[in-house]
């Protein structure tokens, strides 16, 4: 969508009328809108003082890539791998503007695509495809590490991975068991107790299959896969080292996985969401199901029976003493719950929670022109917003680094406000779509 095919256009998907171009003062940002009988239909809007960035486009689901392509009313009929999604998104940033969500209920029925965003979208591919072999993800968990030239013998996914990834299986995919946050006043003797990775939360459907917590398919080597045994659902996760998170989701979330780097990966199992029956009793069939499986591709997480509050602190401090994160606790006697429950607590030195970003504070002093803060909105309790502004990297603090509005951060704090908003929240990164 450009603007000069906007502005020379008569008729618009069905409306009549004369289409402006003007700067929006008040919102700081370029619109271009028709006017239809005395009303302002706004078309397109192109942020006036941001730079495109194309930081995030590999770490986009497909079903992020199609809709911002709709939101461009460029056709995907003829785009047949999500690479070439993520090319036409490349392609149509470089133009900039975008149909407003509020527009979308009065253009019902997108246009065919311009030709001058065909044409930019083909001028892209070569630059665009060296995008798509690169190991980078949005800001906030960016590795900067760059694939190699051995990427180019990784491991496909195969044709049955691509089968069992449609709509219909996904649905069919058990939802994964949530922590909630442990505090003193609960009483955990008799719980199991492990150590809480950090690394990317998976779902094996034992049908041949890897899952990220939401569902979407994680294109792991072949070698991996075939390891794993079939027929049984396995909840656990893809874990590469203490203080390695970064590291791991610019392995697993490679959509032409290389070998050699998931050979640093690890299926850490602590449960099968399928299996009826307590903890304990899903546990022992993890472990026999796992039994002959290779221990460097996946095998059982350790569990201990928690002998209660200052059993549960002696661990955490000898898992913090070695740089690890933090402890899970399972209750025993309840069957796998699919939603976040009780029966799974997490205890870390920091509390931390999720927030949307929903806008930006102006940065001043050495910040400035740069972004100060985040506005965010709480997840976990009353939609409440406070601002982020500390434990940005001056290359996160850019304005095409930032994470884009409506995405979600991951956040640590010391205590709730009276008010109850975090105290001295202090970023982490932005959550991986997963």
């Amino acid at each position: 969508m450009t603007l000069q095919n906007l502005v020379n256009a008569a008729q618009y998907n069905g409306l009549c009328g004369t289409v402006q171009s003007e700067a929006n003062q008040q919102s700081s940002r370029q619109e271009v809108a028709i006017d239809v009988d005395g009303e302002k239909k706004i078309l397109a809007v192109k942020p006036a003082n941001l730079k495109p960035t194309n930081d995030d486009v590999l770490s986009m689901s497909i079903k992020e890539l199609l809709s911002e392509l709709a939101d461009y009313n460029i056709s995907t009929d003829t785009m047949k791998d999500k690479c070439s999604l993520q090319e036409a998104v490349i392609a149509a940033r470089k133009d900039g503007w975008r149909r407003p969500t509020k527009s979308k209920s009065v253009l019902k029925t997108p246009p065919p695509p311009p030709a001058a965003a065909a044409a930019a979208s083909a001028a892209a591919s070569s630059a665009a495809s060296d995008e798509c072999n690169v190991g980078n993800f949005s800001s906030g968990y960016n590795s900067g590490k760059k694939r190699t030239a051995s990427d180019a013998s990784g491991s496909k996914p195969s044709k049955k991975a691509k089968i069992n990834a449609s709509d219909t299986h996904q649905g069919s995919l058990p939802e994964l068991a949530l922590a909630k946050k442990w505090d003193e006043s609960m009483n955990v003797k008799g719980y199991y107790l492990s150590e809480k990775l950090d690394g990317m939360r998976c779902l094996w459907d034992g049908l041949g299959n890897l899952y990220s917590r939401n569902h979407n398919v994680i294109h792991a080597p072949s070698y991996f896969t075939q390891a794993l045994p079939t027929g049984i659902a396995l909840d656990g996760e893809l874990f590469v080292g203490r203080g390695e998170f970064q590291e791991c989701m610019s392995i697993v979330k490679q959509t032409k996985p290389d070998e050699q780097d998931w050979r640093r990966v690890t299926f850490f199992v602590f449960d099968a969401p399928t299996i009826a029956g307590g903890f304990d009793t899903r546990l022992q069939a993890v472990t026999e199901a796992l039994a002959n499986t290779d221990t460097s591709i996946a095998r059982v997480l350790p569990q201990i029976e928690c002998r209660g509050k200052d059993h549960l602190l002696e661990e955490f401090a000898r898992v913090r003493n070695q740089n690890g994160e933090g402890i899970v606790l399972r209750k025993v006697n309840v069957p796998y719950r699919g939603k976040r429950t009780s029966d799974l607590l997490k205890y870390k030195e920091f509390m931390d929670a999720e927030a949307t970003v929903v806008g930006y504070q102006d940065g001043k002093g050495k910040h400035s022109g740069r972004m100060g803060a985040l506005i965010c909105q709480m997840l976990d309790t009353v939609r409440a917003e406070f601002k982020v502004g500390s434990g940005f990297s001056d290359d996160e603090r850019e304005w095409e680094n930032t994470p884009s509005i409506g995405r979600t951060i991951t956040y640590r704090y010391y205590e709730l406000t009276n008010d109850g908003k975090p105290r001295h929240p202090v970023f982490v990164r932005v959550r991986p779509d997963e």
